[in-house]
């Protein structure tokens, strides 16, 4: 190789250039690398999230439609438990007419057990007959609610 200073300086340049460009190529590669990766984080997370929710809101639906009334008691309302009771003497009334006048002796002959409290809830319904007026008393509530039908 010559001893030309210039030729020296010219591969000195070419190689620091070579050098400068390898660090910045380095470095993309680094920065890209660091967004693939935080995408593929975001995409798991955003993925976990959804998974998470979706899985909260099927069991909340399981759960409600085992049970309309999970997680509320719509008895502990007196207005609306007023308005069931009187839909069970409706019902009552209804057999009094299908049966020409007759009132059922319990109230099992004339509403659905399905409409009626299940065995262990704190609510219990008395049914009873007063004068030929049949009478329906919830009690277990805040206040007994008790319904009067009309007479005959």
């Amino acid at each position: 190789m010559s001893d030309d200073p210039l030729a020296r300086l010219a591969k000195a340049a070419h190689q620091a250039t070579q050098n400068a460009e390898r660090e910045r190529e380095a470095e993309l590669e680094e920065r890209r690398s660091g967004e693939k990766a935080r995408q593929r984080l975001t995409r798991a997370v955003t993925l976990a999230c959804t998974i998470a929710v979706l899985a909260g809101a099927g069991i909340y639906l399981a759960l409600r439609f085992d049970d309309p009334y999970h997680g509320e008691d719509p008895l502990a309302d007196p207005q609306r438990a007023r308005a069931y009771v009187a839909g069970l003497l409706d019902e009552v009334v209804a057999y009094r007419q299908r049966h020409g006048g007759e009132l059922p002796r319990s109230l099992d002959q004339a509403v659905r057990d399905s409409r009626l409290p299940p065995r262990g809830s704190p609510y219990r319904l008395e049914y009873r007959v007063e004068a030929g007026v049949p009478v329906l008393a919830l009690q277990g509530g805040r206040e007994p609610i008790v319904v009067r039908g009309a007479a005959r």
